[in-house]
């Protein structure tokens, strides 16, 4: 059996969809390491994994993202991811490194796994390490010179005239738009003797041997630039592990409305201001039940105030247990919920600004599964046009059920699991096949 070192940003929607490939791989008899906060010990060890603790680095990851960075909340678009890959990715990685590096000295690893948010396993590789593995959390994001830049929310040129545009605005380059972020992380390559690469922030998770892309091409732009080492495996969040589910007292109250409309404000950006507030105005009159969910926030900021009787308002609810009772999905875009949602053959309402939630809404508008609405604070007006445009028209859940049933002819833990195990029993990168995988 092989031994498998995961190393994971400390947020939520990076260890999520981490754990299914863990547990798949826990199950198959190998050991795994995993390396992450300590605020997702009990997640790791439920995967089967052996948890390991910081040494080098900070961990914050008991303190929510927006507490201990304050001034993340003024950033949107591209500005916001820039800020996120700064201090939230980027800013630990000497750390991360050097505990990687001590992990890897005192224990034999056949294979690193890291999300492609964290910089470390592909610097212990550097640095004569195991050979390694990236898993993307996020839509596609590598560079290409038909695709524009990652986090501006723009979709490839189609058109001749898309084409135009597009060259007009080569000024606006990857190189460009990265620079600061760029300088930033060859700074904290040169602190633990690493040399100056001059990538970009995404191409540095490129692993030259095996790249795993937890959606499918469904849901993605067509792009002929894709390296040979780069597999779809399809989402691995509608496998998430979790506790036993206690439904709460009013879960029956779905027999009692027309509609049941799921809104969600995220796990990071959980300003109930931007979404959530809106859409139970929006709905409040409707014949609708509204469960509104705050991503862990609490939820004394809504129930203090004098909600409509039709909604309900909770600050987590598994998806994957109401998401079979839900008519229409509300979120900001975030990339785990937007896949469950579509995995249940769900339409979506996406309206956000922050992160990577453009790149992923713009994919949403572009499949026809859901309707974006370009903003992180829509108002209430835009909302209720957009449920009901989506209620009325057929052709949102028709396509919404094409994406679902392209999800379900993948197994991306298991897939995850088998090329992983094939890199370690190879340590020689894992090519794909335009009609199936090699392996």
């Amino acid at each position: 059996m092989a031994r498998f070192l995961v190393g994971s940003t400390a947020l939520t929607g990076h260890i999520v969809p981490l754990a299914p490939i863990v547990a798949e791989l826990t199950d198959r008899g190998h050991q795994v390491l995993w390396y992450t906060g300590i605020h997702f010990q009990e997640r790791v060890e439920r995967a089967g994994a052996t948890f390991v603790p910081t040494r080098f680095a900070a961990d914050d990851s008991h303190i929510p993202v927006n507490d201990r960075l304050p001034n993340r909340s003024r950033w949107t678009g591209i500005d916001s991811l820039l800020f996120d890959i700064r201090f939230l990715f980027a800013a630990e990685s000497a750390g991360h490194f050097l505990d990687l590096q001590d992990i890897a000295s005192k224990n034999r690893i056949d294979a690193v796994l890291t999300d492609t948010g964290f910089l470390g396993g592909g610097w212990l590789y550097e640095a004569g390490g195991p050979p390694w593995a990236a898993f993307n959390p996020f839509a596609v994001n590598l560079s290409g010179e038909k695709i524009p830049p990652f986090g501006l929310g723009i979709a490839p040129p189609q058109t001749r005239l898309d084409h135009l545009r597009f060259a007009i605005n080569q000024s606006t380059s990857w190189n460009h738009l990265y620079r600061d972020t760029t300088a930033y992380v060859d700074q904290l390559r040169q602190r633990v003797g690493l040399p100056e690469t001059g990538q970009i922030f995404w191409d540095r998770s490129l692993s030259p041997y095996l790249y795993m892309q937890g959606s499918i091409r469904g849901l993605e732009y067509e792009r002929d630039d894709l390296p040979p080492q780069f597999h779809y495996i399809g989402p691995t969040v509608s496998q998430a592990i979790e506790s036993p589910f206690e439904p709460p007292a009013w879960w029956t109250d779905t027999r009692n409305y027309a509609r049941t409309i799921l809104v969600t404000q995220g796990t990071l950006s959980t300003d109930p201001h931007q979404l959530l507030l809106p859409t139970i105005r929006a709905l409040a009159s409707r014949n609708c039940l509204v469960i509104a969910t705050t991503g862990g926030a609490p939820v004394e900021e809504l129930t203090q105030l004098r909600l409509p009787g039709n909604c309900r308002v909770v600050e987590y609810i598994p998806f994957e247990h109401v998401l079979p009772h839900v008519d229409l999905m509300i979120t900001n875009g975030g990339y785990n919920g937007v896949q469950l949602a579509l995995s249940h053959g769900v339409p979506l309402v996406v309206a956000g600004a922050t992160e990577d939630k453009l790149e992923i809404n713009a994919r949403i508008r572009r499949s026809g599964a859901g309707v974006d609405l370009g903003t992180s604070s829509p108002g209430p007006d835009s909302i209720r046009k957009a449920v009901m445009s989506i209620l009325a028209e057929n052709s949102y859940r028709q396509r919404a059920g094409e994406v679902s049933r392209e999800f379900r002819r993948h197994n991306g833990a298991a897939t995850g699991a088998d090329l992983l195990e094939a890199l370690a029993r190879s340590r020689r990168p894992i090519l794909s096949q335009r009609n199936g995988v090699s392996i």
